[in-house]
């Protein structure tokens, strides 16, 4: 039954080749879209961390 099953697959195989890439490898996406809008994620992450940076300093200076 297993033969039955796996030749089913494998005739389709050969007979329609795959066109598409494969959705695991992520070749679907284009290489201009791989950032997918994480580069303006990755500024308003860095403007965060320079305002923390500023609050502790400020913070510092509270302290002391």
């Amino acid at each position: 039954m297993n033969d039955l099953l796996t030749d089913s697959f494998v005739s389709d195989a050969k007979d329609h080749p795959s066109r598409e890439a494969d959705i695991e490898m992520g070749t679907r996406v284009p290489r201009s879209n791989l950032d997918l809008g994480m580069e303006a994620f990755n500024k308003q992450i860095q403007e965060v961390e320079k305002q923390v940076d500023k609050v502790s300093g400020l913070l510092k200076k509270l302290k002391v």
